[in-house]
């Protein structure tokens, strides 16, 4: 057995096995995460693992079974998320959402997490369906899709990425759940990134979305998604840093693509509407922003190591709290 850089094992980033359907698209997607973590080598004890409700939302259990995990209610995993970065701003945070999950009951909390650059690689695991619940149409299915048993899918769709752009996000990516090595990469420029990331996985459901015309299915995926860009990745020691891990957005072709650029990015958003092609990548990267807890002038002291009296505030402090906040 070869080890990486801490002394792992490939199997110490694996968690229970999956309990998914055969062939589940989620399922790569917790392939590559134990690909990307091992490869990179983080410490499992560091990472704090956070869920909503759904089939993808159980895949946390699928990896890093050393990590620290917590399911949250349905659409509410933004939320939870923001208060463990509060409670523990060192520790890094990844999130496993769905469409539904991210995309309709929980797309304000979504919103919120992204607004405030809370730090966490979070990953929407995106089918277009509702598969915990039969199969109906989630806000990210295209207009015009079909499913079995369903009237057609007649209301516009959602794009996650272009509101996370809104949002200010500066970690913007799409994956497909059938290109595992593209994704270990974006997963790994993820992990390095000092704000929120968020990737968005076209990940396909065998058992109600694997329709040929079905806008989300494997080989309507296939057929419709080109790369931005191929991404070489070199890692000194422990990569969990972004000064540890060096890396390298080539070209592919023609395309010479700057995702760098705000106005680029959401461009090509546009563009995708009206050509139906899916660029996979990281579609805009920047690191302009503070992460949530300098933004709210806190130091990085995690609050399970701190003693009552660390916390205890002193009236002089009392007062420019009440007044930064306007309590008084």
């Amino acid at each position: 057995m070869s080890t990486n850089a801490l002394g792992l094992e490939k199997s110490d980033y694996q968690g229970v096995a999956s309990t998914l359907c055969k062939g589940c698209g989620h399922d790569s997607v917790t392939t590559a995460l134990v690909s990307a973590m091992y490869e990179i080598s983080i410490d499992p004890k560091e990472i704090i693992k956070l869920s909503g409700i759904g089939c993808s939302s159980k895949t946390t259990n699928y990896f890093l079974d050393q990590s620290f995990g917590f399911n949250s209610v349905h659409g509410r995993m933004a939320p939870l998320a923001t208060g463990v970065h509060l409670a523990q701003p060192k520790a890094k945070l990844i999130g496993v959402s769905g469409d539904g999950d991210t995309a309709s009951i929980g797309l304000g909390s979504f919103i919120h997490l992204v607004r405030r650059n809370v730090p966490m690689v979070y990953i929407i695991e995106n089918n277009g369906v509702y598969g915990l619940t039969k199969g109906q149409f989630s806000a990210t299915s295209h207009e015009g899709d079909q499913l079995k048993g369903r009237d057609d899918q007649n209301l516009q769709e959602l794009d996650v990425l272009d509101l996370a752009l809104s949002a200010g996000c500066e970690f913007v990516a799409r994956a497909f759940a059938g290109e595992k090595g593209e994704l270990t990469n974006i997963l790994k420029l993820a992990m390095a990134h000092n704000g929120s990331a968020v990737i968005d996985v076209i990940s396909p459901c065998v058992a109600y979305g694997n329709k040929d015309a079905f806008s989300k299915s494997y080989i309507n995926t296939k057929e419709h998604t080109s790369s931005l860009h191929d991404i070489d990745i070199i890692i000194d020691g422990n990569a969990f840093s972004e000064e540890q891990l060096q890396y390298n957005f080539k070209p592919i072709g023609e395309l010479n693509y700057n995702n760098s650029s705000l106005k680029e990015a959401r461009s090509l958003l546009l563009e995708e509407k009206s050509t139906e092609t899916l660029h996979t990548g990281v579609l805009y990267i920047n690191n302009k922003k503070k992460p949530l807890y300098k933004s709210l002038e806190m130091d990085s002291t995690d609050s399970f190591t701190q003693t009552s009296k660390d916390i205890k505030l002193s009236n002089i402090d009392f007062k420019d709290v009440t007044k930064r906040w306007k309590l008084d």
